[in-house]
C-alpha cells in the first residue's frame, strides 16, 4: 500500500515536471475566467495563455459539454487540476502535448469491448500528420463511428487498431483540426495514413488586468503556432 502511494506521488510529480518544461515561465500565475463555455473553448483559452497543446479523442472526451473555470492568479498545473477534477478526465504529458484521457479507460480499449471468438481480426495502422507542416499529431484520435472502438496516436504519430472483418467508418480527430471520416471495407490488414487540416476558430477571450478591477472583452482569432 505504501509502495502504491509512493508510485502515485512520483507519477504526479513527473507529470508536473513535464508540464513545467513546456512553459517558458512555469511559476507564472495567470488568470482565466470562462463561464458556461464549451470545454473545447476553455482548452483553447488555456492554450493561448500558457502555450500548452492539448490532444484528445472527442469520441471519448465530450468537448461540447459546458464548463465554468474561474482561476485567479494560478499556475498552469493548478488550472489543469482545477478544470479536470470533476470532469472524469486525466491528463498525461507526451512530448510537447498534453494528452487527455477518460479516468475509466475500460470503455476506451477496443479489445475489451469486442471479443467474438469466431471472427477473424485484421489490423489498420498508419500515421496522422498536419496537412501543412507534415508534423506528426500526438494523441490524435482514431475511432469507429457509432461505437466505443478506438485508439490514439503515440509519441511518433503512429496508431494501430485491430477489428473484426467488416465495413466501418473511421473518424480521425485532433484538437484544433477538422475531423476526417473514411469508409473502410476491412478484409485484410491495411495501412492508412491521413493528413488533418487545421481549423481556425474564433473565440471570445476574457482578459483581466492585474488589479482585476476592469475586464475588457475582445475578439481574437486562434491561429496555429509556428
Amino acid at each position: 500500500m505504501i509502495l502504491c502511494k509512493k508510485n502515485i506521488i512520483f507519477f504526479l510529480l513527473l507529470c508536473n515536471t513535464y508540464i513545467s518544461a513546456q512553459i517558458s515561465d512555469p511559476g507564472k500565475k495567470i488568470t482565466i475566467i470562462q463561464k458556461n463555455k464549451t470545454l473545447s473553448s476553455v482548452l483553447k483559452e488555456i492554450q493561448l495563455k500558457t502555450g500548452l497543446n492539448f490532444s484528445y479523442n472527442n469520441e471519448y472526451i465530450d468537448d461540447k459539454q459546458k464548463v465554468t473555470l474561474v482561476a485567479r492568479k494560478k499556475t498552469a498545473e493548478e488550472i489543469l487540476n482545477l478544470l479536470f477534477s470533476d470532469l472524469g478526465i486525466k491528463y498525461v504529458s507526451v512530448e510537447k502535448q498534453i494528452v487527455l484521457k477518460p479516468k475509466y479507460p475500460a470503455v476506451f480499449v477496443a479489445d475489451a469491448v469486442t471479443k467474438e471468438k469466431d471472427n477473424q481480426k485484421f489490423t489498420i495502422n498508419g500515421y496522422l500528420r498536419d496537412s501543412l507542416t507534415n508534423e506528426v499529431l500526438i494523441g490524435a484520435g482514431i475511432s469507429v463511428k457509432n461505437s466505443y472502438l478506438g485508439t490514439m496516436t503515440n509519441a511518433y504519430g503512429f496508431y494501430s487498431l485491430s477489428l473484426p472483418k467488416g465495413k466501418y467508418i473511421l473518424v480521425f480527430s485532433s484538437l484544433g483540426y477538422k475531423n476526417k471520416t473514411l469508409a473502410v471495407n476491412l478484409n485484410s490488414n491495411k495501412q492508412i495514413s491521413e493528413l488533418l487540416e487545421y481549423e481556425e476558430t474564433e473565440l471570445d477571450i476574457v482578459i483581466v488586468n492585474e488589479d482585476e478591477k476592469k475586464i475588457f472583452l475582445r475578439k481574437a482569432l486562434l491561429k496555429k503556432q509556428t
